[in-house]
């Protein structure tokens, strides 16, 4: 059912996706191709912005927070799945392994790689901040608009 704090929980945790995207980039090894690493993370967000937090909205402010950070690390597993295996099969096509065993393996090993980046204390900090916040604005519209 459509409600608006589904919504802006989707536009939220999308913006986020992009924010954070665009953050990791400049920390990427020159010559590193992100291709729609910002797209692909808005869906992301959007998708659980709407299933887990907008869909849990409309109880107490602490319980709107704890859905905003239960949603953001499932958006960064799943982000870093999507991410290591997006770049395991551009890997892949231009044969680097020798069988899929191989490739899952190393799908893994860059989903954790990538995951190294959201240590930086700038990207933590703005994925545990937009958790808040999206937490926090989402309790709010469920509040206003129901």
């Amino acid at each position: 059912m459509f409600t608006a704090a589904k919504l802006i929980a989707a536009l939220f945790m999308g913006a986020l996706g992009i924010l954070v995207s665009e953050q990791i980039k400049p920390l990427l090894p020159e010559g590193a191709d992100p291709g729609h690493m910002s797209l692909v993370n808005f869906c992301i967000g959007a998708v659980f912005g709407w299933r887990i937090l907008g869909a849990r909205a409309g109880r107490r402010t602490v319980d709107g927070i704890n859905n905003g950070l239960t949603t953001v690390v499932v958006m960064v597993l799943v982000a870093l799945f999507i991410q290591g295996m997006n770049e395991m099969l551009r890997r892949a096509l231009l044969s680097y392994y020798d069988s899929p065993v191989e490739a899952m393996k190393v799908a893994l090993d860059l989903g954790l790689r990538y995951g190294e980046y959201l240590l930086v204390p700038k990207i933590a900090g703005t994925l545990i901040g937009g958790a808040v916040l999206g937490g926090i604005v989402t309790e709010f519209v469920a509040r206003r608009w129901r």
